[in-house]
Order: structure tokens, then sequence, then C-alpha cells
């Protein structure tokens, strides 16, 4: 589990948890990120050093990948 960084409130103004995002690993050796609904993070420079083979990432008008 990695960090995400978003706001978390549901349509009601309630708290909607805290945001994350996945590394995973499978069998095959292949490596996955899964961003989560996040913004860019310098932390993502580190996943440089993983080999990823995927990475999934969210895209809309608040976010970084345009």
């Amino acid at each position: 589990m990695v960090n995400a960084v978003h706001s978390s409130t549901m349509p009601d103004g309630a708290a909607g948890g805290n945001p994350a995002g996945f590394v995973i690993y499978t069998t095959e050796g292949k490596i996955i990120y899964f961003a989560g609904d996040t913004a860019l993070t310098y932390d993502m420079k580190l996943l440089a050093d993983e080999n990823l083979g995927w990475a999934i990432t969210h895209c809309d008008n608040y976010t970084w990948c345009r």
C-alpha cells in the first residue's frame, strides 16, 4: 500500500476514508502500480526503481495526467 493524496469526502460531507494506492507483485514476476485517485506526488519518482510493468492512473479535471 502506498500514499495517495486527495480529499476524501462523500457527497453528504461525511469522511470517505484514507486515500491509498497499491504496488502489486504478481506470481509471474510482473509489478503493477495502481495509483488510486491521487495527485502527482514526489513519492512516485521512487517507483522508478521498481521496474514497473504497468502503471494504472486516474485522470480527470483535477489531476495531473493531461
